[in-house]
């Protein structure tokens, strides 16, 4: 998983918006030398620390926000803690086999999901393929489902995503669920 995730944000880093904006980050890219602790301007971008995915267990789902920890105050930068594991996990496997569990399984996939469909070029790609759809047409059980024309948001698709911050939008898989629009 970290390595996917590590994959995906410098792929979002070279979004030309993003690659004008943060020449810096393009540079160590180029240079190979980025990590985590470089994407924090993107992270701000995209309020990745105050993402909430859904994560769908037998009971009942569960809200996970796998980047709440991923935040710098001044000079203290901090990444989540299911990202350190990976790290020592792929580095001293024996000395750390015992935190190569479920749990920061399950967060580190809730992070790739969350990078796989918060980058705006990718919701445009996931409306038209139809897997984003407008918020109120399918939802989970917990939410009410109102059938919405949702030719009109593929049509628009440039143009919602211009113009709003957190377009209108819900994203499912089997494992986990995310609504583009900010929780108030």
């Amino acid at each position: 998983m970290g390595a996917h995730i590590d994959s995906a944000l410098k792929e979002i880093c070279k979004y030309p918006k993003f690659s004008k904006k943060y020449p810096k980050i393009k540079e160590r890219i180029e240079k190979n030398k980025a990590t985590i602790l470089d994407y924090y301007p993107i992270a701000e971008e995209y309020c990745l620390s105050e993402r909430k995915v859904g994560f769908k267990r037998l009971s009942k789902p569960e809200t996970i926000m796998p980047f709440e920890s991923y935040i710098k105050i001044e000079n203290d930068k901090k990444t989540p803690y299911w990202w350190t594991v990976y790290n020592q996990v792929k580095h001293k496997f024996s000395d750390n086999f015992q935190k190569a569990n479920l749990e920061n399984v399950k967060n580190a996939l809730a992070g790739a999901f969350l990078i796989n469909v918060i980058h705006k070029p990718a919701i445009k790609k996931l409306v038209m393929l139809g897997v984003a759809k407008p918020i109120r047409q399918t939802m989970p059980v917990m939410y009410d489902s109102v059938v919405l024309d949702t030719s009109s948001y593929v049509s628009n698709i440039d143009n919602i995503l211009v113009n709003t911050i957190y377009p209108p939008f819900f994203v499912e898989t089997d494992l986990f669920f995310f609504n583009y629009e900010k929780e108030e």
